[in-house]
Formats: C-alpha cells, structure tokens, sequence
C-alpha cells in the first residue's frame, strides 16, 4: 500500500468530482493527503459531496469544461494563488446508458463533444499555468 502522505502538498483537479467516480476519485486523494480541487457542473452534487467529505483539503469548482472560457478562467484563478497542479483526472463525461436505445446524432455529438473538450481545454489551459 501507499504511504498515508504520498500525495502531501500536491494538488489534484478532479474534473467530473462530484459523480460517482469521481467523488471517490476525489476522496481516495485526500485519504492520501492531497490537495483536491473538485469540479463539476451540477451545483447539487457538489454541496452533496462538499457535505459528506467535510475536508479542509477539499476546494470545489462550479464550472462547465464544455467551455474554454470557463476552464481557462478557472486555471488563472488557481494560478493567481501561486498553486501548481500536479496532477489532472480528466474524469468528466456524460453517462450513455441505454445509449443504443435512444442513439441519435445529437446525443452522440455532446458525448463526444464533452469527452473531446475536457482533454483539449484542461491540458492546454493546465499546462499554460502550471
């Protein structure tokens, strides 16, 4: 196993945070002393999960990663704090189930748009201010 402290002083985003992967995602980092930086969409889930984790190392995000704009300004309002991030868990998405049996042209264009915007957006704006 991992030493309880192997992530201390680093900082995580968890994009996707507040979901079922990702809050877990998000928790497992704070059991190992990491700074974690929650964002996700849904204003709901993020009290919800803001509630049950009750950690002072835990900071959330309302923000669509669909948005350039939106990723953009979120990684100049961490940078303007002096932190690096050190690691990024590109976790977003949008769930598909019964995804064949609903499947239309607009439903298959916003998965994809999501899954293809959340790796462009995050890595380039993540990279510019880290």
């Amino acid at each position: 196993m991992f030493k309880k402290n192997i992530f201390k002083n680093n900082n995580i985003v968890v994009t996707g945070g507040a979901g079922g992967i990702g809050s877990a995602t998000c928790e497992l980092f704070l059991d190992y002393s990491a700074n974690v930086y929650l964002v996700d969409k849904d204003k709901e889930k993020i009290k919800k999960i803001k509630k049950k984790l009750k950690h002072p190392k835990l900071k959330t995000f309302n923000l669509d990663i669909t948005s350039e704009k939106e990723v953009k300004n979120f990684y100049k309002k961490i940078a303007n704090k002096k932190f690096n991030v050190h690691h990024l868990i590109n976790n977003a998405g949008v769930a598909t189930f019964k995804f064949m049996q609903r499947f239309n042209c607009q439903r298959m264009g916003f998965s994809y748009e999501c899954k293809f915007k959340r790796h462009v957006f995050n890595d380039k704006a993540c990279n510019t201010f880290s």
